[in-house]
């Protein structure tokens, strides 16, 4: 994952759920549904915490992270939380995000 820093004009994403949660990070313009599909999986899913990066043609145009990456000490994801890659699901939100 990347620091989230990005060149100006990428809009940023800052959500804080009801539970006190947050995510973070940027997504290009037209990957929204990403955001969206991301969003559920804590409200709807429960996830603990997650990240989903997504690149097209080798450029990032989605990073995002948030939740907990540790549920006893409560520490939250950050940007750079190691997490285990999971493509299949990356692939199914970019297929939805660019329809």
């Amino acid at each position: 994952m990347s620091s989230g820093a990005r060149s100006s004009g990428v809009p940023s994403v800052r959500i804080e759920l009801a539970d006190g949660q947050r995510i973070q990070g940027f997504v290009d313009e037209g990957y929204g549904p990403v955001v969206d599909t991301f969003r559920e999986n804590f409200l709807e899913r429960r996830d603990l915490g997650a990240a989903c990066s997504v690149y097209v043609a080798g450029r990032q145009v989605v990073d995002l992270w948030g939740g907990l990456a540790d549920r006893r000490t409560q520490r939250p994801w950050e940007a750079e939380t190691a997490a285990e890659q999971v493509d299949r699901f990356i692939q199914t939100h970019v297929s939805t995000a660019s329809k």
